[in-house]
C-alpha cells in the first residue's frame, strides 16, 4: 500500500531567503545535500513560481491590508507533499501532476494564499514544496490560527488523506512519535542554518567589494587633488618668472631715476644739461639689456 505524505512549517522572516534558494536551486551545487542531482534540476515543475519571495509575500499582506508586522512575526508556512516511491514508479506524469495540483489546492484552503509551488523532479522521490502566506480568512496575518497545535495538525493530515490521497489510491502514513517529529525538525532547522549562512557569506564578500571599491575611489581623489595642486603651482612659478623678469629692470630704472635726481640736485646749472644728455644715452643700454633678457627666457621656453 502507497500512502501520501504531507508536512507543514512555521517559518519566520530569517528564513525565507534560505527557503527561496533551496526551492529554486539557486545554490552552489555542492552547497546542497546528496539527495539532489543539479545535472536534472531544469527538470523541476513550477506550478507557482516566484523569483522574490519577500517581495510577493508583502505583495500578499498589502492586498489584504495588513501593514503592521511584528519582527518575530511567523511570514509564512511551507508545506512539502509527496507519496510513496513505489506509487510515482506506477503512476503516469500526468497523474503525478494532477496529485501535486491537488496538494496545491488543499495547502492554499487551509494555509493561506500561496506565493511558490514547486515539484522536485531532482531528488530520489519527487515531492511538491510550498510556500505559503498565513492570512486568515478574515484577513489577519495569523500562523498560530492556521496551523494550530500538535492535534490540529494530525486532523489536517487525516483530512488530507481523505480529500487528496484517496483519490489516487494512497493513504494516510502512520503518526510519527513526538522523537522523530523532533528529529525531523531538527534536520529541517539544521539545513536551513546552512543556506542561511551561505548568503550571510555572500553579503560579506559583497560588502567587502563596495569596501574596496570605496577605498580606491577616495585613493583617486586624493591624486586627483594632488595633480591639480601641483598644476597651480607651475602656474604661479612661471608668473613668479616673468613678474621677475620685469621687476628687475623696473627696479633698476627706479634706482637710476633716484640716482639722477639726487645729482642733478647736486650740479651746477651748467653741467646740468651735459649729464641729462648721459642719463638718456645709459636709459636706452638698459632697455636694450631688458629686450635681451626676454628674448632669452622666451627661447628657453621654446
Amino acid at each position: 500500500m502507497s500512502y501520501c505524505i504531507m508536512h507543514v512549517a512555521k517559518r519566520h522572516r530569517q528564513d525565507i531567503g534560505g527557503l527561496q534558494k533551496e526551492a529554486n536551486r539557486e545554490m552552489a551545487d555542492d552547497k546542497y545535500n546528496n539527495n539532489v542531482n543539479p545535472g536534472k534540476s531544469q527538470e523541476n515543475i513550477y506550478l507557482v513560481h516566484s523569483d522574490n519571495w519577500y517581495r510577493d509575500i508583502h505583495i500578499k499582506l498589502d492586498q489584504n491590508r495588513i501593514r503592521h508586522v511584528r519582527k518575530d512575526a511567523v511570514m509564512s508556512i511551507t508545506g512539502l507533499y509527496s507519496a510513496s516511491p513505489d506509487w510515482f514508479r506506477d503512476s503516469s506524469r500526468c497523474d503525478m501532476i494532477a496529485y501535486f495540483e491537488d496538494c496545491l489546492k488543499f495547502h492554499e484552503c487551509h494555509y493561506g494564499p500561496v506565493i511558490s509551488a514547486v515539484v522536485h523532479l531532482d531528488e530520489t522521490t519527487p515531492h511538491l514544496h510550498i510556500c505559503s502566506v498565513p492570512i486568515t480568512p478574515d484577513g489577519r496575518l495569523s500562523a498560530k490560527d492556521l496551523v494550530g497545535n500538535r492535534s490540529n495538525m494530525t486532523r489536517l493530515q487525516t483530512r488530507f488523506a481523505i480529500e487528496v490521497g484517496r483519490m489516487y489510491g494512497l493513504k494516510r502514513g502512520e503518526e510519527r512519535s513526538a522523537d522523530a517529529y523532533r528529529k525531523h525538525k531538527t534536520e529541517q532547522e539544521f539545513a536551513i542554518g546552512k543556506n542561511n549562512e551561505s548568503i550571510s557569506e555572500q553579503q560579506k564578500a559583497i560588502m567587502q567589494g563596495l569596501q574596496e571599491l570605496h577605498d580606491m575611489e577616495k585613493r583617486r581623489q586624493s591624486l586627483m587633488r594632488r595633480i591639480d595642486t601641483a598644476h597651480k603651482e607651475l602656474q604661479r612659478a612661471q608668473e613668479y618668472i616673468q613678474e621677475g623678469i620685469a621687476s628687475n629692470v623696473q627696479m633698476q630704472l627706479d634706482a637710476l631715476i633716484n640716482a639722477v635726481n639726487m645729482t642733478l640736485e647736486r650740479l651746477p646749472e651748467e653741467y646740468a644739461d651735459a649729464f641729462i644728455e648721459e642719463y638718456n644715452l645709459v636709459t636706452e643700454e638698459l632697455k636694450e639689456t631688458d629686450q635681451i633678457i626676454v628674448d632669452c627666457y622666451d627661447y628657453d621656453e621654446r
